[in-house]
C-alpha cells in the first residue's frame, strides 16, 4: 500500500525539527512498499496473540540510511504494519458490562468530526496496557485492531493519542488536525509492540553505527538463518520490502551504501534468538556474531524496555486525572545544546518506568517493577570480553529527543541503571513514528541520559 505522510500526527517539542517535518508532510511524500509476510505461527509465548493483520516489514536496502538518526521521512524505513485500524473514543474503562480493568467500552468514530457515542457504534476493546500512564482515559482517541477468534472483546487498543507538546499547547494555530484531540502524538499502546519493533531493528542491523563492540565486531543485518532454524525461539527470515530510492543524511546513495553494508555483513555470520535463559532470568534477544575467518565469536544480549510516557515543560503540564497519570515536569535546570553550543531550550524526554508500585520490592526497596531492576542486574552479570549486554529502550512515540530513568517514580531503577552502565552495560534507545494507518516507521537513535 502507498502510505501518505500528510496525515502523520506530529507533536512539536521543538520548532526547528517539527517545521521541517511539517514542510515535508505538506508535500504529501509517499513511501512505496510491497506487502510483507505475516509473523511466524511458532512464536514465543510472550509474542503470541498477534493479530494476523500485522505485517512484519523488512528492508535490507535501507539499513545504511536507517542507521543514521533523524532520517528524512521519504527514506524512513517501515518496521511493522498493523493493518487497517479503526478510530474510536474511549468511553469507559472498566467496561460497563465487563468489570475487568483490561476491557474498555469504545465508541467507533463514524467520521472525523463525530463526537457522540451511540449504542450501535460501541464495542468492547482489550486494553492490554490499562490506562497507558493516564493517556488511555475516557475521551481519549484510540486506534483499534479487530481481534480474531473467540473472546469477550472484539477489538484491541493498539495506539492512543498522547498529550500535545508544549509548543502545540501555546501555538494551537500551528497544530495539525481538525480538533484539539488530533494535536497529540500517536503512542504505541500495546505492550507487545516494543519487542516487535526491537526485533525488526535488530534484524536489519539498524544499531550498526550506534553500538561499538569489542574485537572489531560490527552488528550487521541478520544473515545466518540456516543455523537459526536449528534453535528454538529463533525468528524466521523476513521478506524483502521495496523502498523508495533516495539518499541518506550523509548524501550517500542508498543503493551504493547498502552494497558496502552487505559485503561487510557477509564476512560475519549474524544470528538472532529471542527469550534466551541466562543466569536467573531471560533476555529478550541474543545476537551471535561468528567470524568464519578466525573462528571467533561475540554475543550481544538485548533487554527491551517499551517506553510510552514523557515529561512536560514547566507551565504546560495538565492536571492529573488519577493516581496512574504520568505528569512529570522537566527539571528547571534542564538545558539542551546543539553542536554549536546554542541552547535549544526544552526538549521532551521519554520516561521509564512508570506505574503503580503494588508492593513490589527489589533488594528491600519499593520499586515500580522488580523484574526491570532484576533484568539490569542480570545483564551486568553477563558482561565479559566476549559478551556485550545492552538495555534497549524503544520510545514508542515520536515527540521525544531523549530517554531517562523516571527517578521521580522509581529512584531505585535509576540508581541501578546508572550503576550497571558505569560498569559497562550499554544503554541505547530508538524512536519510532506511527501513522493513523497503523504503520510504524523507524525514527533513529536518541540518547539515554543516565
Amino acid at each position: 500500500p502507498t502510505i501518505r505522510m500528510a496525515k502523520v500526527p506530529i507533536a512539536l517539542p521543538q520548532f526547528r525539527r517539527s517545521a521541517r517535518i511539517l514542510a515535508q508532510s505538506k508535500e504529501s511524500l509517499s513511501i512505496e512498499s510491497d506487502a510483507a509476510g505475516e509473523p511466524s505461527a511458532k512464536r514465543s509465548k510472550k509474542l503470541r496473540g498477534i493479530p494476523s493483520s500485522v505485517s512484519r516489514k523488512s528492508s535490507s536496502s535501507s539499513v545504511a540510511a536507517a542507521a543514521q538518526p533523524n532520517v528524512n521521512n521519504n527514506i524512513m524505513p517501515s518496521l511493522i504494519n498493523l493493518g487497517k485500524l479503526l478510530r474510536g473514543t474511549l468511553v469507559k474503562r472498566p467496561s460497563a458490562t465487563i468489570k475487568s480493568p483490561y476491557v474498555a467500552d469504545v465508541s467507533l468514530s463514524q467520521g472525523k468530526k463525530e463526537k457522540q457515542a451511540s449504542a450501535s457504534s460501541m464495542v468492547l476493546a482489550h486494553a492490554p496496557s490499562l490506562d497507558v500512564g493516564g493517556m488511555c482515559v475516557p475521551g481519549s482517541a484510540v486506534y483499534l485492531s479487530k481481534r480474531n477468534g473467540e473472546g469477550k472483546t472484539s477489538h484491541s487498543i493498539e495506539l492512543v493519542r498522547g498529550a500535545p507538546s508544549s509548543f502545540a499547547l501555546v501555538n494551537p494555530a500551528s497544530s495539525i488536525g481538525d480538533t484539539a484531540i488530533d494535536n497529540g502524538v500517536l503512542v504505541g499502546a500495546h505492550p507487545r509492540l516494543g519487542e516487535l519493533i526491537a526485533e525488526e531493528v535488530l534484524q536489519h542491523g539498524l544499531l550498526k553505527t550506534a553500538l561499538t563492540l569489542k574485537n572489531g565486531f560490527v552488528i550487521g543485518p541478520v544473515n545466518d538463518y540456516d543455523d537459526a532454524k536449528k534453535l528454538s525461539g529463533s525468528p524466521r527470515k523476513p521478506r524483502a520490502m521495496k523502498r523508495k530510492h533516495g539518499t541518506n543524511n550523509n548524501g550517500l546513495d542508498i543503493k551504493t551504501s547498502i552494497a558496502g553494508a552487505r559485503s561487510t555483513s557477509h564476512e560475519t555470520k549474524v544470528s538472532l534468538r529471542r527469550q534466551v535463559t541466562l543466569g536467573d532470568s531471560r533476555v529478550d534477544f541474543q545476537m551471535t556474531l561468528n567470524n568464519p575467518v578466525d573462528d571467533t565469536s561475540h554475543r550481544v544480549l538485548f533487554e527491551v524496555k517499551n517506553v510510552v510516557c514523557a515529561d512536560y515543560e514547566a507551565g504546560t503540564e495538565p492536571e492529573k486525572n488519577g493516581p496512574g497519570h504520568c505528569v512529570v515536569v522537566a527539571p528547571a535546570t534542564t538545558t539542551n545544546t546543539d553542536s554549536n553550543g546554542e541552547n535549544n531550550g526544552y526538549q521532551r524526554a521519554a520516561l521509564f518506568p512508570w506505574g503503580k508500585t503494588r508492593g513490589q520490592k527489589f533488594e528491600g526497596k519499593t520499586v515500580v517493577s522488580e523484574r526491570a531492576c532484576k533484568h539490569l542486574r542480570n545483564l551486568h552479570s553477563q558482561l565479559s570480553e566476549d559478551v556485550t549486554p545492552v538495555v534497549l529502550f524503544v520510545v514508542n512515540r515520536s515527540d521525544c529527543e531523549s530517554v531517562r530513568a523516571c527517578r521521580e517514580k522509581c529512584p531505585v531503577f535509576a540508581e541501578v541503571l546508572e550503576e550497571v552502565v558505569q560498569a559497562g552495560v550499554k544503554a541505547l534507545a530508538v524512536r519510532v513514528r506511527w501513522t493513523e494507518e497503523g504503520e510504524c516507521f523507524y525514527d533513529g537513535v536518541v540518547p539515554v541520559n543516565v
